[in-house]
């Protein structure tokens, strides 16, 4: 449509998961490529900084520990051996670090859809002639919905920040 005005119910119901699911999918890529060069390069800015834990590598330990359950048992069962600088990080895992910082999102489109879907409601003026077609949903669980999916964006882009600085 030319000025995106909702013709059926099926547009006011995708609109948003068609919004909101791509944008937190590219954040959530610059995600994943921003823990695997932390997750590369770690080791050796550890060893030649000698720098101390920050919340940074804090939280990028912990989606180490989400991306591979199985790294933290065998380093148990390593300790007589020597540490090694080299590490690789596999596409399942980086798929895996992707999903994870998406699926909130899917969570929150889905319930959306099944809780307060939306309508295609005619909104009239004050003297009943002139209308136009608008999205509306009949209960606040809708809206309240929708402002958290927000959030659930922005809470991503601002530990996208945070980790960054």
């Amino acid at each position: 449509t030319f000025l995106y005005n909702p013709k059926n119910d099926v547009y006011c119901n995708l609109a948003a998961p068609m919004t909101f699911i791509p944008l937190q999918l590219m954040y959530a890529i610059l995600a994943g490529r921003l823990w695997r060069s932390n997750a590369l390069i770690s080791p050796i800015l550890l060893s030649a900084l000698e720098k101390e834990d920050s919340l940074g590598t804090k939280f990028f330990a912990f989606i180490s520990k989400v991306a591979n359950p199985n790294e933290s048992f065998r380093k148990k069962g390593l300790t007589n051996r020597t540490k090694t600088m080299r590490r690789t990080v596999s596409q399942l895992q980086l798929s895996g670090v992707i999903f994870m910082f998406t699926l909130p999102q899917i969570i929150m489109q889905i319930l959306h859809l099944t809780i307060q879907p939306y309508s295609v409601v005619n909104m009239y003026d004050e003297i009943m002639i002139v209308g136009r077609p608008i999205c509306q949903t009949s209960g606040n669980a809708g809206r309240w919905l929708g402002y958290s999916s927000a959030f659930v964006l922005w809470a991503l882009i601002f530990i996208l920040l945070l980790l960054a600085y």
